[in-house]
C-alpha cells in the first residue's frame, strides 16, 4: 500500500463506500489509497453502502517525513458491523499507532529574542519550540487526529495516541482483543467539537519538503500538567482534565498532577453537559476544563490527597487567579487558559507588557480586545482581565491574550461563529490595507466587523519576495478572496494573488459530482495517481480509471506535472475527498451523466465503468457512488454463459435504464440492442459444434481455464464444470492444469460472446454416434441429446445442451422414481443424457425424458465406460502429483493399488488403525479391514495391502487383512490364473467408493483385485452402494485395461451363479454373513437383497427364500404424504426382520385348474422399521395386532372410487376412509385422485370395523361429539335449510341462522348442492343420526371470536323484551314464522306483523328474509323452544316491514272488553296473555276488524295498556292460590264502575308477571339496550377487556337482569328506593319456602273509603312504574356485593355475570377480590359451557396483565392451557399481549405457536397479520415462507391468498397484485381467487385494472353459473362506480356470452 505525499489530500474523509464487492478505490485522510475488493454478493444488490472487509497494512516512512503518523481513516470504525468484531486491520493501525509513546519535549537552546523577551514576538513557525505551552483551538477533528489552530496562524496536529493515558489505555486493549471494553470507547467525533478551546503543550517541530514544517502536540494532562505539582493547587484555579471512568455518581478525572485523584460529581457537571455536550454523558477519554474545589483549611491540616472539581460554566468562567487567593502560585503551575486579572505596565508598538500575580507576560496586538486594536488604547496601571496564551519551556516568559478566552473559556471559536455569513471562497473587490507588518503580510479589512491578514506568499503570484512589495501601502483597495479562518487571532486568511482570485474551485463544495475539471499529476501510487486541482484541492484517480483501458502502472504512461481533463465521479465535501475518472468515454460523454438514482428514467441511455463481474450479473458505476445491476440475460440479444470472457473490469458501457428505486437505491440496466455492447469474437476456420480441438492453458480462474486454441491461438474457455464427466475430479484437474499446459481431446460446444471448449468424454462418445445437436433445428422427438445440468428448480431440471440450446425436464421425467427434491440428487454441471419427449417448434421448446428405463437399455458398457474414464483421470491425477505435486503427492505416485508394503501402527481409534509407511506417507485401515482374530498395537510393523489412494486427504487406504496380503504376494501371472473377459468368478466387496466398488476375485484369480461400477448410468442418481463390505458375490469380467480388472456383477437367477462350497459357507458363517442362508425363522434379522419396487411392497431375497417389505413396515415416524419405499433402491442390501409369512397362488390365469392346478407359494414378510429390526431379542413379532378405535396407525393410499380412499394399514389389513374424512381441505376433497397419490402414506386414526376392513380417519375425528367440526357436503337446499351429508353415515341439517355470520337476505345462494363444507356439530344425538344440527359459522368453525357478525341466539338468555334478528322460514294461518336458532323458532302473529292490515290476507314475507324482532312471549311446545315475537315498529324502533303499496288500513288500538275477556279465558289454558288472544281474534278475520271498528271503540277497556320499557302491561297478578284482584283485595263489585271510571283516566299501568315459583315477591323483568344485542347470545371476552372502566359501560349481551321487589299489599309507600340508591333486596337463605307468605303477621287495615282506595292505587301503579323505569335505565348498577351475590345465583353459567362482578372490586382497587371470584366462576359454571369458563380464564389472565406479575400471569397461563383449548387459549393472551402494546410478548407467543400448530393454517394467518399490522412486511414474508414449509400443500393457495388481502390491506398494493396473478397463473379456474381479487382492487380504486381482470375471467370457459356470477358481480361494479356507457358495455358482453352458449348448444 502506497503512502501520499503530505499535500496530496487535505487531512480527513472517510473512504469510498464498497457496494456489492465491487472494486472501488479508498482514499483515506491521511493520504492512504488502497484497493477494496470483496466477494461479490448478486442477492442483495443495491445502493446501500457496506463496510469493506479486507485488512492492511501501513508502510513504514522515515521518521522525518509526514507520512510516519498517518493512518488508514477507512479503519476508523471501531467495530465491524457486520461481526460486531473489530477490524483486523483497524486493530494492526491502531496497534501501531498506540505504541508510540508520546516523545518528550526535545531541548532546544532558547531563541533570539530582542531585550525585550522572545513573548514579545508574535508566535511563529520560527519562535515555537518543543515543550511550549500553549492554547490552541480546533480546527478540524478528524478519525486519527486533531487538527488544532494556534497563535500566529500555526496549525498543530495532536495524534490520537496523544489524548489521554486512560484513552490510550481503551485502544490498547482494543487492539489486544479485549471486547468487553470496547463499549466505553468512543470516537474521536464524540469526544471532541470544532471550536473547542485545548491546553496543549508542543512535542517535536517536524521539517517538512519545501521548507514547511510540521508541529506535533499532545493535550494529556500528565504531559501538560506535568509541572503543576500538588504544592502548585489552588482553589478556583482552572486545568484541563480527562475523564479517566464514568461511576454511579459522577467521573474519576485525571488532571495531571501525580498523587491527587480527582473527581467531578454528576450534579457539577450537568450543567456543562447540558450546554455544550449535547445533553450526552461524558466518556472516557473527553477533556473538561474544570475548576478546583480546594478546601485551604484541610490542606493545611492534612496532606493533600484528592481534589473535587467542578464543570460548571459559571464557576469555569468565574475562576481567576488573583493576589488574593493565588498570591503565591509558582510559575511552574501557571498553564495557558488560566484567567487573571492583570495591570499594564508597559505600552509598545507591538503589545502591552502586564503584570499578574508577581509575573510579567506580554500581549500582542493581535491578542487584544479588538480585532484591530491599537495598544495605545491602553494606558498604564489600567486593570484587565487576560488569559494566558502561552508560556515558554526555557525563559518562562507568558503571553497572554485579551481577547474571547479571556471572557469566556468555554466559549466555542468555530469559524461559524466566529465570522458568520463568511466561507472559504467568498470574494472582496474592495479590501483596503489598515495595518502593514513587514515581515508577516498586510492587514486589511474586509467589512466593519471583519478584518483579514494575507501573510507574504498570498500577496502576488511572484515566487521568492522576502518583503512587502510596492502597492500595498496602508489605505489602498484590492481584491482578496477568503482561503481559510484563523480563529485564534480572530482574522480571516485571504489571498491577493490573481490565480487564486480566478481560480474556478478553492473548496470541495464548489466541485460539483460529474463535472469535468483539469488538474496536474501529482504523484503515483500503487492503487492510482494523486492530481492537484488547485493549491488546496486534491484528488485521486484510481488504476480502474487511469486511461480508457486500466493501467496497472500508470507511471509508465504519465509523469507528474502533465495536465489532464477529468470527470468528477465523487466529492465528499466533509472529509475532503475527491474521486476523478480520466476515461475520456468518460470525460467525453455527451449521454446524460448520472449522479443520483432519482435522474435515472426508463429508457435513459448513461454510460458507467463496469466494477464487477459475475456470473449472473454485471454491476456498472456511476457517479456519485451509483450503481446498476445489467441481469445475464440483459447483457446481449444472446446469452453469454461467461460474461467475465467478454467483459473487463473498467470497461466503459453504454447501457439504458429499465428501472431504478431511489428508496432502496436500486437500478435495472440493460445492454440490448447497443452496438458496441461486446465485441464479434473471431471464429476459427474449422469451427464446428463437436469437433475436437487440443488447446493451450495460459491462465487460470475460480471457474475455468483460460486457453488458446491450437494452431490458430484464438482464445478460449474451458469452464471448471467441463473438466470431466466425473464433478468429483473437475476441481482436482483444474489444479493439475498450469499455464503451458496442453490439454487433449477438447470440443466446440459453443460460441456465443466467447468460444466454448468441453473436455467431457460424453461429449465426445456423443458425437461419435450422432447423439450431439448443435442446434434446435437439430432436435427431433424420440431422439438421445448429451448435455450437462445447467439449473435446478422445485418443478423440473434445465439441460444445456451444445450450441446454448437448453431443454426442460419436468420432475414427473426426472428418474425412474418420485423425486421430492431434485436440488438433493442433481448437481450443477453434471452430465446428462437425455430422451426429447415433445418439441415445440413455435415456442422453440422442448422437454427432456432422464427416466434410465427410456435412455439405458439395460447393458453393463456404460457403466464400464464410466469406470473406466474415473479410472483413467484419477491416474492422470497421481501421475501429475508426481511432477507437480509437493513431497507428499510424489511419494503417493510411487505407490499403486494392490501393491503390499510395510507399515507402522502410528495409532489406534474406534474407526481403525493409522499407519504410517517408510516415505511419511500416512495410511489408514478401517475395522472392517481388519480382522477380529488379529489385534495391533501402537509401533508393531504390519504388512498392508493398498486398496486405494485418497489424493484429497493425502493418505493411502490399506487393509490389515494379512490372509488377504499372503493371497496377493503368492499370486503369480500363469496361464492357469490368466482372467479372460466374460468369465465368471466369486468375489468378495473390500471397498465401496462412490465411483467404484473394490473386490477380490477369488478361484483361479485368487490374489487380484478388481473394480466394479457403482453407477450404471450417467443419468443414475443411486446414492446408496448396491454391496457391503465383506459381502460374496458373483461377477463376471467385462474388461482388462491398464493392469486392471473391470467386472460387473453378477445378477442372473441361475443356480451355479448362487452356490456355495461348504468351505465358503462356512467362512461366511464364521463371518457373521447371513445372507447366504438357506431358510429363514420368524422373529430373525437377516440381511436382504432388493428385487423390485412396487408402490406398496418391495419384494426382496434372502438366500434362497423370497420375501416383501410392506410400505407400512419401513419407517418409525412417517410424514404425510411420503412414500418410505421410494428411499430404496432395486439391488441394495438391508438389515430386516421376519415377522410372518403369506402364501401366493402361482400360474394364476394362465391355465386352467382341472389341467393344471394352482400352486402356492410362500412368501416372508418383513420388517425395515428400526424399532423392531434393533430389538434387543430375537422374538416373534405380530403384525396382525386387533384395531382399536383412536389407535393412530400408517396407512398407504391403493386406490379410490365409490367416494371412498381404500388404503393398506398392513400387509394383511385393507382399511376405508370415507370421502369426509379424508382431509380438512375441500379442495381435496373436490378431487381426490389429484392429491392422494398411490402409495403416499399418511398418519390415520381407527374408527373401528366395518366388515372386515378397518374404517379409518385422516382428520383425527373418529365420532360426532358436539362442538367437533367436521367436513360436510350439501345434498340438497330446501326454501329454508340445507341438507348436509356427514361422515359416519349422518346427515345434518343447518338453518339459516347458522349459516353464515352475517345475516343476509341472499344467504342460501352462497352455496349449491355438492358443495364441501366445514361444519361444526350444534346437538347430536346417537339414535338420531339423521337429525345432527350444524352450523357452517366461521366463528363456529374455526373457533375464534369475531367482530362485527350477528350474534347467536341461545334459549337461556332470551328474554321478553329482547330485540333479536333471525330468519323468516314459513308463513302461515297461525302467523310469520322465524329461525333463531337451531332450536328456537319464533312466532309473529299477523297483528305483530304490522301496524297496517295487509292487502290480500294470504300475502307473506320471502323465504330466508333476515327480520329484528321483539321478544314479547316464551313458549314451551312439542316441537321444541319457541317464541312470541313482534315486528311492529313501536315495538323494534324500526320501520315498518309491510312496503306502502301493500298496506291496508290502520289497525285499531282499542278493542272491545268483552272480546278481551272471551278470549282472555280461551287463552289462558294455552299460556297466551290477553293481548295475544286478541290479536289471535283480530287475525282469525280481518275483515271483521274492520267493520266493527267503530264498535270497538266505544267499548270502554278496564286498563289500558301501556309500554314499560317496550313490554306491554296488562293486570297485576297475585301470587300462587291468591284470590286474583284487579287493583286491592278491598275493592268490591259495587264500587267496579267507579272503579273504572277512575282507572280510564289512569295514564300508566303496569302488567307485573309473577313467577310460579315465587311467592313473596314480583318479579319484575327489564331489558338491556338494543345496542347491546349486536353482541347476543353468547360471550365473546377478547383479550383488550377494559378493567379501568365502570360496570355499566360493560357489554351485557342477552343479560336479563332479574330483582326481588317486595309486595306492595297493605301500604302505600313502595318498597323500590328512589333512583341513585340501590335497591333492597332480600336474602332468600332467610326464607323457608315457597309457602313464606303465609307466616307473615297479617296487618290489620281499616276499610277505606273509595278515593282513598283509588289514590293508593294511583301511588303503588307510580312507585311500580319509577321503579321498573329505574331499572331499565343503563346507568344503573348493583352498589353491594350482595346485589351482585344474587345475579350470580339467578344465572350461575352467565360469564358476564361474573365479569361484571369481578369489575366491581377491581373498581374498589380490591384485586385479590376479582381473583378469588374469578376461581368461584371457574369452580361454578358447569363443565360443559366451555366458552363461558374460557370467558372467564381469558378475563383472568387479562387481570394478571394488568395487575399481576409475570410470574403469576405464566401461573394462570399454564393452568388455562391444562383446563381449555391450548390454541384458543395461546391466541386470547396474544390478544391481550397485542392490546396493551406488548408487541414483544405477542411475536415469542405467536413463534411458540407456530410451533406447536404449525399445520394449522389459521395461526400462521394471525401471525402474519400481527407484523403487518406494525409494519412489519419483511418479517410478514418470512412468516408466509415458514408457513409453506409447514403447511400440507393443499393449503398453500389459501394461505397465500390471505397474505396478498393483507399487502392489499396493510403492505404493498405491488406485491398484493403480484401475489395474485402468480396464484392465477397456476389455479386459472379458482373462481374464488378471481372474486377475492377482484374485490381488494375495488377497495384500493384500481378500477382500470378492475376493467381488465373482469374481461380476462368473463372471457375463460367456465361453468355458466360461475359466469353469471361473475357478469353480475361486473355489472354491479359498472352501476356504482362506472359510466353508463360501462354499464351498456356489460350487458352486450353478456348478451353475446348467451349467444355464443346457445349456439354451441345447437
Amino acid at each position: 500500500m502506497a503512502i501520499a505525499d503530505e499535500d496530496a489530500f487535505p487531512r480527513g474523509g472517510k473512504r469510498a463506500k464498497q457496494v456489492h464487492g465491487e472494486s472501488i478505490i479508498s482514499i483515506s485522510s491521511h493520504h492512504e489509497v488502497e484497493l477494496a475488493s470483496t466477494a461479490s454478493n448478486p442477492k442483495h444488490v443495491s445502493g446501500k453502502s457496506k463496510k469493506s472487509k479486507g485488512s492492511g497494512q501501513t508502510e513504514k516512512q522515515d521518521s522525518t517525513k509526514a507520512e510516519d503518523n498517518e493512518i488508514d481513516t477507512d479503519l476508523l470504525k471501531f467495530q465491524d458491523e457486520s461481526t460486531g468484531k473489530s477490524s483486523k486491520k483497524w486493530k494492526t493501525m491502531l496497534r501501531e499507532k498506540v505504541r508510540k509513546k508520546p516523545v518528550t519535549p526535545k531541548k532546544s537552546s532558547p531563541a533570539k529574542v530582542d531585550s525585550v523577551g522572545s513573548g514579545q514576538v508574535q508566535l511563529s513557525y520560527k519562535t515555537i519550540t518543543p515543550g511550549m505551552l500553549i492554547l490552541g483551538c480546533i480546527k478540524e477533528v478528524h478519525d486519527f487526529e486533531l487538527i488544532v489552530s494556534l497563535p500566529g496562524g500555526i496549525a498543530g496536529v495532536v495524534d490520537i495516541g496523544n489524548i489521554s493515558d486512560a484513552y490510550t489505555h481503551l485502544l490498547q486493549n482494543l487492539t489486544k482483543g479485549c471486547s468487553a471494553e470496547v463499549e466505553d470507547l468512543r470516537s474521536m467525533y464524540h469526544l471532541f467539537r470544532v471550536g473547542q478551546l485545548l491546553r496543549c503543550k508542543i512535542i517535536e517541530v517536524v521539517e517538512m519538503e519545501q521548507g514547511k514544517k510540521k508541529v506535533i502536540l499532545t493535550i494529556s494532562p500528565q504531559v501538560v500538567n506535568e509541572y503543576v505539582g500538588i504544592s502548585g493547587l489552588r482553589n478556583r484555579m482552572t486545568l484541563s482534565a480527562s475523564v479517566v471512568s464514568v461511576e454511579d455518581h459522577g467521573y474519576v478525572m485525571d488532571i495531571g498532577v501525580k498523587g491527587i485523584q480527582a473527581f467531578l460529581n454528576s450534579n457539577d457537571a450537568s450543567k456543562f453537559i447540558e450546554e455544550y455536550n449535547s445533553g450526552e454523558s461524558l466518556a472516557v477519554g473527553q477533556h473538561v476544563t474544570c475548576a478546583l474545589c480546594i478546601n485551604d483549611s484541610n490542606k493545611s491540616t492534612a496532606p493533600l490527597r484528592s481534589v473535587n472539581l467542578t464543570a460548571d460554566p459559571a464557576a469555569v468562567c468565574k475562576a481567576m487567579l488573583n493576589k488574593s487567593g493565588n498570591a503565591n502560585v509558582k510559575l511552574h503551575a501557571i498553564v495557558p487558559g488560566m484567567v487573571t486579572e492583570t495591570t499594564v505596565q508597559k505600552v509598545m508598538e507591538t503589545g502591552v507588557i502586564v503584570k499578574f500575580l508577581t509575573y510579567t507576560g506580554f500581549v500582542h496586538h493581535t491578542q487584544l480586545k479588538g480585532v484591530y486594536e491599537s495598544p495605545s488604547k491602553y494606558r498604564e496601571e489600567q486593570k484587565v482581565k487576560a488569559c494566558v496564551l502561552h508560556v515558554h519551556p526555557t525563559s518562562k516568559e507568558i503571553g497572554l491574550t485579551f481577547s474571547l478566552p479571556a471572557t469566556n473559556p468555554l466559549q466555542t471559536m468555530s469559524p461559524a461563529t466566529m465570522f458568520p455569513g463568511l466561507a472559504v471562497g467568498d470574494k472582496f473587490s474592495e479590501a483596503c490595507v489598515v495595518r502593514v507588518d513587514k515581515g508577516r503580510g498586510v492587514y486589511l479589512q474586509l467589512n466593519e466587523k471583519t478584518y483579514g491578514f494575507a501573510s507574504l506568499s498570498n500577496l502576488t503570484d511572484k515566487a521568492g519576495i522576502t518583503g512587502i512589495p510596492d502597492g500595498f501601502s496602508m489605505g489602498s483597495s484590492h481584491k482578496c478572496r477568503i482561503i481559510d479562518f484563523d480563529p485564534m487571532d480572530k482574522v480571516v486568511v485571504v489571498a491577493l494573488k490573481k490565480s487564486v482570485f480566478e481560480q474556478q474551485f478553492l473548496r470541495y463544495h464548489d466541485i460539483a459530482v460529474g463535472s469535468v475539471v483539469k488538474c496536474i499529476v501529482r504523484g503515483f501510487h500503487q492503487a492510482g495517481m494523486s492530481v492537484k486541482l488547485s493549491d488546496r484541492i486534491f484528488g485521486f484517480v484510481p488504476n480502474l480509471h487511469s486511461a480508457d483501458v486500466a493501467l496497472t502502472n500508470p507511471a509508465r504512461k504519465y509523469k507528474k506535472g502533465n495536465k489532464l481533463t477529468c470527470r468528477v465521479l465523487m466529492c465528499d465535501t466533509e472529509k475532503s475527498r475527491l474521486l476523478l475518472s480520466n476515461k475520456q468515454s468518460i470525460v467525453t460523454t455527451k449521454l446524460p451523466v448520472l449522479c443520483n438514482y432519482e435522474d435515472a428514467q426508463p429508457e435513459m441511455l448513461v454510460e458507467g465503468v463496469i466494477v464487477q463481474i459475475s456470473t449472473n450479473y454485471v454491476l456498472v458505476l456511476f457517479c456519485n457512488d451509483v450503481k446498476g445491476l445489467i441481469p445475464r440475460k440483459e447483457l446481449s440479444d444472446v446469452d453469454i454463459r461467461y460474461p467475465e470472457k467478454v467483459f473487463s473490469l473498467g470497461q466503459v458501457v453504454k447501457c439504458r435504464v429499465l428501472s431504478a428505486d431511489a428508496q432502496q437505491k436500486q437500478m435495472t440496466l440493460s445492454m440490448k440492442n447497443m452496438t458496441d455492447a461486446h465485441q464479434q469474437i473471431a471464429l476459427p476456420k474449422d469451427f464446428e459444434i463437436g469437433k475436437l480441438v487440443n488447446v493451450k492453458v495460459e491462465s487460470k480462474s475460480d471457474t475455468g481455464l483460460n486457453v488458446k486454441l491450437l494452431p490458430s491461438g484464438l482464445p478460449a474457455f474451458l469452464p471448471l464444470n467441463h473438466l470431466s464427466d466425473h464433478l468429483e475430479n473437475c476441481q482436482p484437474l483444474h489444479t493439475m492444469y498450469w499455464p503451458g499446459d496442453t490439454v487433449h481431446d477438447c470440443v466446440y460446444i459453443d460460441s456465443s460472446g466467447a468460444i466454448i471448449v468441453s473436455r467431457k468424454k460424453s461429449y465426445t462418445q456423443a458425437k461419435q454416434s450422432g447423439l450431439l445437436v448443435s442446434s434446435f433445428s437439430d432436435i427431433k422427438p424420440d431422439m438421445l441429446v448429451v448435455g450437462c445440468l445447467k439449473k435446478v428448480m422445485d418443478y423440473g431440471v434445465f439441460v444445456e445442451l451444445p450450441g446454448s440450446v437448453t431443454g426442460l425436464v419436468p420432475t414427473r421425467l426426472m428418474a425412474d422414481k418420485h423425486v421430492t427434491s431434485p436440488a438433493l440428487v442433481y448437481r450443477l454441471g453434471q452430465s446428462l443424457i437425455a430422451k426429447v419427449t415433445e418439441v415445440n417448434q413455435e415456442k422453440k421448446r422442448f422437454l427432456l425424458n432422464l427416466k434410465l428405463k427410456e435412455v439405458h437399455d439395460d447393458s453393463t458398457a456404460p457403466s464400464i465406460n464410466l469406470l473406466e474414464d474415473y479410472l483413467h483421470e484419477h491416474d492422470a491425477l497421481v501421475a501429475s502429483g508426481e511432477k507437480k505435486g509437493d513431497g507428499v503427492l510424489k511419494q503417493l505416485a510411487k505407490v499403486s493399488v494392490g501393491d503390499v508394503v510395510e507399515t507402522v501402527v502410528h495409532e489406534k481409534t474406534s474407526h481403525g488403525v493409522l499407519c504410517a509407511l517408510d516415505s511419511d506417507v500416512r495410511g489408514f485401515a478401517t475395522n472392517a479391514h481388519i480382522p477380529g482374530e488379529q489385534s495391533y498395537n501402537v509401533g508393531d510393523q504390519v504388512a498392508a495391502l493398498v486398496l486405494h489412494i485418497d489424493l484429497t486427504s493425502k493418505c493411502l487406504e490399506l487393509s490389515l487383512d494379512q490372509e488377504l496380503v499372503k493371497h496377493v504376494n503368492n499370486f503369480r501371472d500363469t496361464k492357469h490364473s490368466k482372467i479372460k473377459p466374460d468369465q465368471l468368478l466369486r468375489s468378495e466387496v473390500l471397498l465401496i467408493h462412490d465411483n467404484f466398488t473394490l473386490v477380490a476375485l477369488k478361484g483361479h484369480g485368487l490374489g487380484r483385485l478388481a473394480y466394479l461400477p457403482v453407477k450404471r448410468h450417467l443419468n443414475d442418481m443411486g446414492k446408496v452402494s448396491p454391496h457391503l463390505v465383506g459381502q460374496v458375490n458373483n461377477v463376471v469380467v467385462k474388461r482388462l485395461t491398464g493392469g486392471r480388472v473391470l467386472a460387473s456383477l453378477q445378477l442372473s437367477e441361475k443356480m451355479d451363479g448362487r452356490v456355495q462350497t461348504i468351505r465358503e459357507q462356512a467362512s461366511a458363517r464364521a463371518r457373521g454373513d447371513d445372507f447366504w442362508t438357506p431358510t429363514v425363522a420368524v422373529g430373525k434379522t437377516y440381511n436382504a437383497e432388493i428385487a423390485s419396487l412396487h408402490d406398496l411392497h418391495a419384494y426382496v431375497k434372502i438366500g434362497f427364500s423370497e420375501g416383501r417389505i410392506h410400505a407400512s413396515e419401513v419407517v418409525d415416524e412417517l410424514e404425510d404424504g411420503g412414500a418410505p419405499l421410494r428411499g430404496l433402491e432395486t439391488g441394495s442390501l438391508v438389515k430386516v426382520r421376519v415377522i410372518g409369512s403369506h402364501e401366493v397362488k402361482t400360474h394364476v390365469h394362465r391355465h386352467l385348474a382341472i389341467t393344471r392346478p394352482y400352486k402356492t407359494k410362500t412368501y416372508v414378510d418383513c420388517s425395515l422399521k428400526p424399532s423392531k429390526v434393533d430389538a434387543d431379542s430375537d422374538v416373534q413379532l405380530d403384525y396382525l395386532s386387533k384395531f382399536k378405535p383412536g389407535q393412530k396407525v400408517q396407512a398407504f393410499v391403493e386406490s379410490y372410487n365409490n367416494q371412498c380412499l381404500w388404503m393398506q394399514v398392513s400387509p394383511k389389513m385393507t382399511g376405508k376412509v370415507h370421502l369426509l374424512n379424508v382431509s380438512d381441505d375441500p379442495a381435496v376433497l373436490e378431487d381426490p385422485t389429484q392429491h392422494m397419490l398411490l402409495g403416499t402414506g399418511y398418519n390415520a386414526t381407527v374408527v373401528g370395523m366395518d366388515k372386515g376392513k378397518v374404517s379409518l380417519s385422516l382428520t383425527g375425528t373418529t365420532k360426532l361429539v358436539e362442538g367437533t367440526v367436521v367436513n360436510g357436503m350439501i345434498l340438497k337446499i330446501l326454501p329454508a335449510a340445507f341438507i348436509v351429508q356427514l361422515p359416519f353415515y349422518c346427515v345434518g341439517k343447518v338453518a339459516p341462522p347458522d349459516a353464515s355470520d352475517i345475516y343476509s337476505d341472499t344467504v342460501m345462494e352462497s352455496y349449491h348442492v355438492g358443495q364441501f363444507v366445514r361444519c361444526c356439530v350444534l346437538h347430536y344425538d346417537e339414535t338420531k343420526k339423521n337429525q345432527v344440527a350444524v352450523s357452517l359459522r366461521d366463528s363456529r368453525v374455526f373457533s375464534d371470536s369475531y367482530d362485527d357478525i350477528d350474534r347467536e341466539v341461545t334459549f337461556a338468555e332470551l328474554r321478553v323484551g329482547q330485540l333479536v334478528k333471525g330468519y323468516v322460514t314459513t308463513c302461515s294461518k297461525a302467523g310469520l314464522f322465524v329461525s333463531l336458532a337451531h332450536n328456537i323458532t319464533g312466532r309473529v302473529k299477523y297483528s305483530n306483523l304490522s301496524e297496517y292490515i295487509v292487502k290480500g290476507s294470504s300475502h307473506s314475507l320471502p323465504i330466508c328474509k333476515v327480520v329484528t324482532a321483539k321478544v314479547i312471549a316464551e313458549v314451551e311446545s312439542r316441537a321444541g323452544r319457541q317464541v312470541e315475537l313482534s315486528l311492529l315498529p313501536r315495538d323494534t324502533g324500526l320501520p315498518d316491514i309491510i312496503q306502502e303499496d301493500e298496506r291496508g288500513l290502520r289497525r285499531s288500538k282499542t278493542s272491545s272488553s268483552k272480546t278481551v275477556k272471551k278470549k282472555r279465558r280461551k287463552t289462558s289454558e294455552s299460556g297466551l296473555g290477553a293481548v295475544d288472544a286478541e290479536a289471535a281474534m283480530g287475525e282469525a278475520n280481518p275483515e271483521l276488524v274492520v267493520k266493527k271498528k267503530k264498535k270497538m271503540e266505544k267499548e270502554v277497556e278496564l286498563s289500558d295498556r301501556i309500554k314499560v320499557g317496550g313490554i306491554e302491561s296488562g293486570d297485576v297478578c297475585q301470587p300462587k292460590g291468591k284470590k286474583r284482584k284487579l287493583i286491592n283485595e278491598g275493592d268490591s263489585k259495587g264500587d267496579s264502575s267507579k272503579n273504572k271510571a277512575t282507572v280510564k283516566n289512569q295514564q300508566k299501568k303496569v302488567k307485573v308477571t309473577t313467577s310460579a315459583e315465587t311467592a313473596t315477591s314480583s318479579t319484575v323483568i327489564t331489558k338491556v339496550s338494543p345496542q347491546e344485542l349486536e353482541n347476543a347470545p353468547r360471550l365473546q371476552v377478547h383479550g383488550g377487556f377494559s378493567w379501568d372502566t365502570t360496570i355499566t359501560t360493560l357489554p351485557t349481551p342477552g343479560l336479563t337482569t332479574i330483582l326481588k321487589v317486595p309486595s306492595s299489599r297493605g301500604s302505600g309507600n313502595s318498597a323500590v328506593t328512589p333512583k341513585g340508591s340501590a335497591p333492597e333486596f332480600h336474602d332468600d337463605s332467610s326464607s323457608s319456602g315457597s309457602d313464606d307468605e303465609k307466616e307473615l303477621p297479617k296487618e290489620k287495615t281499616k276499610k277505606l273509603t273509595q278515593v282513598e282506595r283509588v289514590a293508593a292505587a294511583r301511588r303503588r301503579e307510580e312507585d311500580v312504574y319509577n321503579t321498573e323505569r329505574r331499572l331499565l335505565d343503563n346507568d344503573w348498577e348493583p352498589e353491594a356485593g350482595d346485589d351482585y351475590e344474587k345475579m350470580v345465583l339467578a344465572s350461575p353459567n352467565s360469564s358476564i355475570v361474573w365479569l361484571r362482578y369481578m369489575a366491581f372490586y377491581l373498581q374498589a382497587a380490591e384485586t385479590e377480590r376479582a381473583r378469588s371470584i374469578a376461581e368461584r366462576a371457574l369452580q361454578t359454571i358447569s363443565f360443559r359451557e366451555e366458552q363461558e369458563r374460557l370467558n372467564v380464564w381469558t378475563a383472568l389472565l387479562n387481570l394478571e396483565n394488568m395487575y399481576g406479575t409475570p410470574a403469576s400471569l405464566n401461573a394462570t397461563f399454564s393452568r388455562a392451557l391444562q383446563a381449555n383449548d391450548a390454541l384458543k387459549v395461546y391466541l386470547q393472551l396474544i390478544n391481550i399481549y397485542c392490546h396493551s402494546d406488548k408487541n414483544e410478548q405477542a411475536e415469542i407467543l405467536y413463534n411458540t405457536v407456530v410451533k406447536k400448530f404449525g399445520q394449522t393454517k389459521d395461526v400462521w394467518i394471525k401471525f402474519g397479520t400481527f407484523y403487518m399490522k406494525n409494519g412489519q412486511t419483511a418479517l410478514a414474508q418470512k412468516v408466509l415462507d415458514r408457513s409453506l414449509k409447514s403447511l400440507d400443500k393443499r393449503q398453500h393457495v389459501d394461505v397465500i391468498a390471505k397474505f396478498a388481502q393483507l399487502e392489499f390491506q396493510h403492505g404493498e398494493l405491488e406485491r398484493g397484485k403480484t401475489m395474485f396473478e402468480s396464484m392465477l397463473g397456476t389455479y386459472p379456474r379458482r373462481t374464488d381467487l378471481w372474486s377475492v381479487y377482484i374485490d381488494m382492487m375495488i377497495k384500493a380504486g384500481q378500477h382500470d385494472s378492475v376493467r381488465q381482470l373482469f374481461d380476462r375471467v368473463i372471457h375463460m370457459k367456465l361453468s355458466a353459473r360461475k359466469m353469471k356470477f361473475f357478469f353480475k358481480k361486473y355489472l354491479e361494479f359498472e352501476e356504482r362506480h362506472g359510466m353508463a356507457d360501462g354499464v351498456s358495455r356489460v350487458r352486450e358482453l353478456a348478451l353475446d356470452y348467451v349467444e355464443s352458449q346457445d349456439v354451441e348448444d345447437d
